[in-house]
Order: C-alpha cells, then structure tokens, then sequence
C-alpha cells in the first residue's frame, strides 16, 4: 500500500506512522519475541559467509579463544564481585551474535542465566536500536532483570554491551549474575511475602545504563534508592560492566587477528554446527515416549502439592517436551515461572548432563519442541509473581532428568550418561542486617551451591557437589564469610550421617552446617525450599529417593556466653545430636518448614540446616556389602541403618563385616518382599483413586488425565486449556479466624 503512493501521500503516511509509534502507552515483552527460542535467521552477510568453504581446525581455534576469554572474564567476575552468589561462581559471561543469538559462554557458571538472554537483547534490537531517545552505540550497555524480558527471576541481573567492527555490529558480549537483594518486600532478593509483582523489587526492562563506557549516575542512584544494599549493587553494576568492557576488548583482540568475516562467520557456523549435531543425537535416541512427575510441597505460605509433569516424545529427529498438566499459575504467590524460564531449565540439562560435550550456546536448545498449558505455573502471565520461580523450575527440571534418562539409557551408546537425579533444592539462607562495620547487607549464602549429586551406573554419586544449575559453582569459604557477614559457623559444612539417596549405587550425601549471628543490632534470615514434608527428588530404577529435611533452631541461650563461661558448651557437632539429646540446657529447641520467611535472629541464636541428598541407583539389596561398610567407616551411614535398608550386618564391637549374617538377613528381606507382593491388577485397585481427595493440603496440577487441572480444593477439575489463576488466602488471616473462632467457642461454653 505504502508504495502505491506518491511522494506527498507517502510523507503523510510515515508521519501519521511516527506519530502512532511514539504513542504507544507501554512496550511490554514482544510475546514473538518471548515464544521463540530458535536461531534468528541467517543475515545476508552470514548466508553469505557461510556459503565458502571454512578451515575447520580455524574455526576450532577461534572457537576456543573465544571460550577461554570468557573463562577469563568469568574468573575475573568471581574475584571482584560483591554478591556473595557471583563471588562463588554464580554468574556467566558470553558472546552473543549480532542477532542475539548466544554463541559463546564461560564453560563455569550458571548456564541458564546466560541461555535465556537472547529475549531481551532481540527486543533491545527490534524496539531500542532505531528509538531516536536510545539507540546501541559503542560503549553503550544496557542491564535488565526481568524474567518477563528474559530472566530466571528479579535477583538475577545481566549487563550486555555491542561490539562494533568498522561501524557494524558485530556481536553483543554479556555478564549474568545473581546478585540478591533487589529491593523486594523481604530482603535478599527472594521474597515469599511477595504477593503481586509490585512487591517483588526492581523488575528492570532492558534499560541502557552505559554511555561511552561510563555508568549513568542517575540511574546507578535510581537502583540504589530501591534497595537496601546500596555499595552492593553499585559495586557489582561496576564489576559487570568492568567485565563487559574487558570482553569486549577481547573480541577486538579476535577480529583483529582472524578479520571480522571470519569472527562473525564462525559465531554463526558454530551454531548451526551444533543444531546439526543435536539433531543428530536426537534421532540417534530409541522412538517413545517417557514420562515423570516431581512435586513441590509448599507455596512458601502454605503446604500444597505442586505438581510438575513431564512427558518426552521422540521420534526421528523430533523431540518433544510436554508440561501439560503441570498446577496452575498462582496470582498471589511468587513460584511461577515464565515459558522461557521453564525452557532454559532444559538448555541447562541438556547441556550439564545429557550431552556435557557440546558446545554450550543456545543451538542445544533450537531443536526442541514445547507443549505446554496457557496459564500454567511454567507457563505464567505478565502479571503473575516469579521471584522463586525455582519452586517450580527445579522440581521440573528433576522430572525431566528422569524422563531423559530412561530415554536414553535405552541407546548403548549414551548410557555413560544416564544420572540418577541430582538434589535439586534451596537449602540455604537469605540474611539481612547490619553488619559488623554498619553496612545494611542482604542476600542469598552460597551455601546453595554445595547440592549432592545422583548415583550413575556402575558409580555413586558425589557428596555435596555442585548446584545443578552451576556445575562448576564453589562452595565459599567459612572464614571469607565471617569477614563479611556477623554470624559464626559453629558447624562448618560436615556431612550429614544417613542422608543418602540408598540404592545398588547410592546418591551423594549433602552436609549440615550450624550458624549463630554475633555483633550486629540488627540481624535475621530467611529460607525459601520445598522439601519438608515431601521428598524432592526420586531414585531411578529401585534407588530410594532423598529424604525430607527441616530447619532447626536453638533459641533463647547465648552461646557465646555459654561458651566464655564454658568452652565445651557446644560440643556437639552433628545436627540430629544436638536436636535429639538438647545438650545446651535452659534452650528452646524447635523445627520449623523450609519455608521460613525473613525473621530477626538475636545474639547467640542457633540456626542449623542440611543439604539434602542425590537420588539412589538400583536395588538396594544389591550394593556391595564392602561399599555399605565403607560407607560406616566414612561415618556417613550408621550400622543400624545398614542393616535396616542395605541388609548388611556388622559386628557389634569390631564394626567388621559379617559376610554370613548379611547373606542371612538380604535372603530374608527377599523373602518378606515376596510375601508383600501382590498382583499388579489387585494393586491397582486399592492403590488408585479417581481424584486427590482426602491429601492432607490442597492439590493442584493434573492427577490422571493431562487436559484436567485439580485447583486445590476444588471437588471438580478445570480444563487445562482454560486455567484460571489461583488465589491464595493469607495465611495469617486464616489463623486469626481460627483463633477467633476457639475464642467464641469458649466464651460461649463459659457462658452456658
């Protein structure tokens, strides 16, 4: 039409289009943007380029200097970040095409972080690069932490800035991490008090922060009147952009040495390089389908059953990830996840531990279809709260590691690859206070990172490992911690007896570490997990599952005082010991949820938790008597419990192993399993129901059939294709009636 017009009508017209554009109220997420995870289409140059023939050990060379700078970066991110989350290795950088498309990453870090970015780089693209008031410029860089522009949630924040070779864009360079604090109603960046976005901090939309190198000051003081840790986030807003700026030399340094045709060539060469390969593993796997569930037992307020589905469907080269009759979206509650967030927990899986010899850009994913309901948990609209999205995201990404590895044991040729599931929650605390130089501090310990891993075949799993989501995530150092924080560590990081995931191979076994806050006037914590009341993570293939773990607290005694007066007054080391037998006299001992919101701590207040544990491989009664005895000598099993579930017998004084008497006991455990057994028909009868009725907390997600949504407590289900979000009552309420109601009960039993 606009063609069809002459010089003056075609004026008119673009005016009239200018003028429309520049009244749009609100340019929110771009929903093709936000649904595409798949390569942008090749540029004229790319299809150009990628035409001629290419030196593959070049490519293999240019490749690796790119990911050693982003090493290097990483590294550098680590050793001069504030957040306690980026210092222990909770961050990424990378190389991004000019299209947004990630390329290149730091082979350390958190692979999801960096794999959901390209949403907001192609809307910075599409909607900020022409805006006259804007634009991407040399030097520029633009920050944003909104998982509704691609983020995993409000306390992870990432900084991007453009490369320009010869006047084009050659390609963007970036920097994740999970700051914390963001300014949210509770402090530390995870807020389960949250009940709407406008309660959950800072929700930046990719914003440009940088001008010719330099910090815009307004907007550096802007974030820090937001927040409660005002050096924190103005010292790591620097350190992304001091690592950005350090990248982005680097990519100068490369272009300059293999020319620029050759550096944007190879970014776009090495993806489409990887899709193939993915393709090409994927019709390599057995045509079927899998299917596993994984649950979340609170919404952080109240106990319910969360449930997350997942159903794979290979065929040929198509691979097809199905969340449908996952729970619902909850309107007032902050664990929902967006689609991408939901997507990015497959780019980590796949690329951590179904094929960790790829090359780690966003190619792993392209190939990867998704089924999901509108208006799920996985799949949550604009104004739903996210800011523990991994309430969600991790339960699913447990499920789908089930379902990966029963689609790929079944090909020979992956089985070295086949995991039992890794510990998948947050068992760490959020603090905040004054700290011992009078600083407000908040944030998240990374105490996270230590998560235990799953047993393999033929191998157990590893203690306290690595956070799923950041394999080469560290552990911080006691002694670093208390240099920055006013609590000691009265139980530093020692594992946890009988915490295993017990099977033929057994899971890794997390540790238990107990803390107590000192000088400081104002100090308190937060926890955000699920797993109190329902294991998160299964075994595979008969391996038991983790078990369920509370946070414990001694309260009401200072131990600092009891220990000048005493210094054995805490000589107890292990957590089950100090809540079973109460050594510290005069304490109150308590045991509450993982899902703690922030309370103040006083002077000498101990706060004790414990990593959980990775899922179990096989059956139990065929572990290896010595490796149950190993595992008792290591002092990470008792001989009660080795005998109860593994069958194996020690003797009573020398702890040595009784070969016999083990034989005995594993042929009468056999035999009491046969007299159990019924058939598979009559099982079924009396094991399934037609609906979760009679739990004792709310339901939500599908219970047989995929297209039907338990709401709760609702007797009917709703059709998955026209989820309603839900709306939780503030618990506090509840029990204010309640209590109003025993109130009358008594006044009118006193009356009568």
């Amino acid at each position: 039409m606009k063609n069809d017009l002459n010089p003056d009508e075609r004026e008119a017209f673009e005016s009239v289009e200018a003028f429309l554009k520049n009244q749009t109220v609100f340019i929110g997420p771009d929903p093709d943007i936000m649904r595409d995870h798949g390569l942008a289409p090749r540029t004229p140059r790319e299809h150009a380029l990628l035409a001629r023939d290419w030196e593959r050990d070049r490519v293999g060379l240019m490749r690796d200097r790119l990911i050693s700078n982003c090493n290097e970066t990483w590294q550098v991110m680590s050793a001069i970040a504030s957040s306690p989350g980026a210092k222990w290795g909770d961050s990424i950088t990378g190389i991004w095409t000019a299209s947004g498309d990630l390329a290149v990453v730091s082979t350390g870090g958190v692979l999801g972080f960096a794999s959901i970015t390209h949403y907001a780089l192609r809307h910075i693209m599409k909607y900020w690069r022409g805006e006259p008031s804007i634009g991407v410029n040399d030097g520029d860089a633009f920050m944003h932490n909104d998982a509704r522009w691609g983020s995993i949630h409000p306390a992870d924040f990432a900084t991007f800035m453009p490369v320009f070779a010869g006047g084009e864009l050659a390609c963007w360079v970036g920097c994740s991490e999970h700051l914390g604090e963001n300014g949210a109603i509770e402090p530390g960046g995870l807020s389960a008090l949250a009940e709407s976005v406008y309660g959950e901090g800072l929700r930046i939309s990719p914003m440009k922060i940088a001008e010719g190198g330099e910090l815009k000051r307004d907007l550096v003081t802007f974030m820090q009147n937001m927040v409660r840790d005002r050096a924190l986030m103005y010292e790591d807003m620097k350190a992304r952009l001091a690592v950005c700026k350090t990248l982005v030399q680097r990519v100068h340094d490369a272009i300059a040495e293999f020319g620029a045709d050759d550096f944007i060539g190879m970014l776009r060469l090495g993806l489409e390089d990887v899709q193939a390969e993915v393709r090409r593993r994927i019709a390599a796997l057995p045509d079927g389908t899998t299917r596993a569930i994984a649950f979340a037992d609170s919404t952080l307020r109240e106990q319910a059953y969360i449930k997350c589905n997942v159903e794979l469907r290979k065929s040929g080269e198509r691979l097809v990830v199905n969340v449908r009759g996952s729970a619902p979206e909850f309107a007032n509650r902050t664990i929902n996840s967006v689609l991408g967030s939901t997507k990015a927990v497959v780019g980590n899986l796949l690329c951590g531990f179904v094929w960790p010899d790829l090359p780690r850009n966003q190619a792993v994913l392209a190939p990867v279809e998704f089924e999901v309901d509108p208006g799920s948990c996985l799949n949550s609209s604009f104004e739903t709260p996210n800011s523990i999205s991994m309430l969600t995201l991790f339960p699913t990404f447990t499920a789908l590691q089930v379902a990966f590895t029963k689609l790929s044991y079944a090909a020979p040729q992956a089985r070295t690859r086949a995991l039992a599931p890794w510990y998948n929650m947050i068992n760490t605390y959020i603090y905040a206070g004054v700290n011992q130089r009078g600083q407000m501090v908040a944030s998240i310990s990374a105490n996270v990172n230590g998560m235990p891993g799953g047993a393999r075949d033929g191998a157990d799993g590893e203690h306290s490992m690595a956070a799923l989501f950041s394999i080469m995530g560290d552990l911080p150092e006691i002694e670093v911690q208390e240099q920055e924080v006013p609590y000691l560590s009265l139980i530093g990081k020692k594992l946890l007896r009988d915490n295993q995931g017990f099977g033929k191979f057994r899971g890794g076994s997390g540790f238990q570490w107990a803390i107590s806050p000192k000088d400081s006037p104002l100090w308190g914590f937060a926890t955000v997990a699920s797993g109190s009341a329902y294991p998160n993570i299964s075994g595979i293939f008969g391996g038991y599952g983790c078990g369920t773990y509370p946070i414990c607290k001694v309260l009401g005694v200072d131990i600092f005082e009891r220990i000048e007066d005493d210094p054995r007054a805490f000589a107890s080391y292990d957590l089950a010991e100090i809540m079973n037998q109460r050594p510290i006299a005069g304490a109150r001992y308590e045991t509450h949820t993982m899902a703690m919101p922030f309370e103040l701590a006083q002077r000498g207040d101990i706060y004790l938790m414990s990593q959980g544990t990775g899922g179990g491989w096989g059956d139990v009664l065929e572990r290896e008597p010595l490796s149950v005895w190993r595992d008792v000598c290591d002092q990470i099993l008792c001989a009660a419990v080795a005998r109860q579930v593994y069958g194996v017998v020690l003797h009573a004084q020398t702890q040595a192993l009784d070969e016999d008497a083990t034989q005995r006991v594993r042929a009468q455990l056999r035999a009491e399993r046969l007299a159990r057994g019924r058939p598979y028909a009559e099982f079924i009868a009396d094991w399934v129901t037609p609906g979760p009725s009679g739990l004792p907390a709310p339901y939500f997600g599908c219970w047989d059939k995929p297209d039907e949504i338990w709401m709760g407590n609702e007797e009917v289900p709703s059709p998955a294709d026209a989820l309603q979000p839900v709306m939780m009552q503030d618990p506090q309420w509840l029990r204010i009636r309640e209590l109003e109601a025993q109130v009358r009960q008594l006044r009118a039993e006193r009356t009568a």
